[in-house]
């Protein structure tokens, strides 16, 4: 059907991709403005803080849009229109109720950003050579003495615009710029390095998505952090040559040990510690197609075997970016592990719900020796839990570890040992200490010394 058939424009408007976004940046259209298109023809890419994706035009004719490239659109808002001659009117906007009576003509000004008040782009001065200055911006231009002539080419000149142009590094607070209730009242924005050049790139929608969540995580809690040295004699090969990933084996033990840690798999609002009634664990990875956390939701509840095959099934996903919006939605703890890029130690973010994050070190070898080890780092929130506790979830950690080690074959001691402190059997005897078999609720056997037997 053409817009012919039906004798009006088509207004195309903007879907909502998923529920957390608003607003969708233009990436690039497809077509040029006043381009014949058929039925089904893509008209625009448009980039939200998940994915990207394509506008299709619903009818053949000619395509009419006012947006360029770069534009953040609200969801649900007009993007263009297909008419039949391509000149078919845009409908007018509802008028907006104006706070008091204006005695002078409006000024059309340009959309005010993200979080500065409309008072401060309405400068009553009239266009002079395509550039108008806010208030604020003729008093910084006044008090700097700069010449006005170097924003010829721009059109609203703002505050920051003048900033970023003075001589020496400066911060200054923009007049009715929105504040939160529980933030500081004044916002201080930072100019660039003095004669020092630089280029611009605006940054993805799912970069900023992430920066968010963990800015919202910071700002929340009280993050502090524990790390704990665990032995090992190449615990990752093993794990390759029993057809197992440590990705897993990790999700699996800290799935069960959040039943014993609840404090971790919880959450700080309104003075009030909530405890989350699923294990849901987030596993941070990048393989080169940008940071996804993937959910592997009621970890606690599966066994290995049905966690790995979950892990493989989201990674081939995620190389062939088909990762589910909901895939990536309602962890309530983060595993990151940094393993491949060599990275021994590391800090990682609480992330926005979440009271804590696993850190998990390369393995690290001394010349010559077989028994290296790498770290266990663990972030929380120190609001929620401590230091203590934090201590005991790794150490249990460590043990579940080893004893994976030992069971694939990577671990091979000349005597006994301790499998909560590590202590051999001789060290023991020095200190007037033995070892007594253990039987742990999961069925495993094992060996444990008197000294951690009573919490010494």
């Amino acid at each position: 059907m053409s817009c012919k058939d039906k004798g009006e424009p088509v207004l195309v408007y903007l879907p909502k991709e998923n529920n957390n976004d608003e607003s969708a940046r233009l990436l690039a259209w497809r077509v040029a403005a006043g381009t014949r298109v058929t039925a089904g023809q893509a008209l625009a890419e448009f980039e939200t803080s998940k994915t990207t994706f394509e506008l299709y035009a619903p009818v053949e004719g000619i395509v009419q849009y006012r947006h360029r490239d770069g534009d953040e659109i609200a969801v649900g808002s007009l993007v263009c229109l297909v008419s039949e001659d391509g000149r078919a009117a845009f409908p007018e906007e509802p008028p907006k109720k104006a706070a008091a009576v204006q005695t002078t003509p409006p000024v059309v000004a340009a959309a005010p950003q993200p979080g500065l008040a409309v008072g401060a782009f309405m400068s009553r001065e009239p266009v002079a050579q395509g550039r108008r200055f806010s208030a604020r911006a003729r008093e910084l231009l006044s008090r700097h003495g700069l010449d006005p002539e170097q924003f010829a080419k721009r059109g609203l000149v703002r505050a920051q615009d003048v900033l970023a142009c003075l001589p020496v590094p400066a911060e200054a607070t923009i007049p009715g710029e929105a504040r939160s209730q529980k933030g500081p009242q004044n916002t201080r924005i930072l100019g660039p390095a003095a004669g020092v050049p630089y280029r611009t790139e605006q940054i993805s929608r799912s970069k900023r998505l992430e920066i968010a969540f963990l800015r919202s995580g910071s700002q929340h809690t009280l993050p502090s952090a524990v790390t704990l040295t665990c032995p090992t004699r190449g615990l990752r090969a093993a794990a390759e040559r029993a057809g197992m990933s440590l990705s897993a084996v990790l999700v699996y033990e800290a799935g069960r040990l959040l039943q014993k840690f609840p404090a971790f798999s919880s959450f700080f609002a309104d003075d009030c510690h909530h405890f989350y009634q699923e294990v849901n664990i987030a596993l941070a990875f990048d393989a080169g197609q940008g940071l996804k956390t993937p959910v592997l939701r009621r970890a606690d509840a599966k066994s290995l075997q049905e966690l790995e095959g979950e892990l493989r099934e989201l990674m081939v996903q995620y190389l062939n970016d088909e990762l589910a919006v909901e895939s990536l939605a309602g962890g309530t703890f983060t595993i990151t592990d940094l393993a491949q890029e060599g990275a021994a130690f590391f800090s990682p973010l609480i992330n926005q719900g979440q009271s804590a994050i696993l850190g998990v070190g390369a393995e690290l070898f001394a010349p010559e020796q077989s028994q290296g080890w790498f770290h266990l780092i663990l972030a929380f929130d120190h609001q929620l839990s401590n230091g203590r506790e934090a201590t005991q979830f790794l150490v249990e950690l460590r043990r579940r570890l080893l004893a994976y080690e030992q069971a694939w074959g990577g671990v091979h001691r000349e005597e006994p040992f301790c499998q909560h402190c590590e202590r051999t059997l001789s060290t023991l005897r020095e200190i007037k200490a033995h070892l007594v078999e253990e039987v742990r609720p999961d069925g495993a056997k094992g060996q444990v010394c008197s000294l951690c037997l009573r919490g010494l």
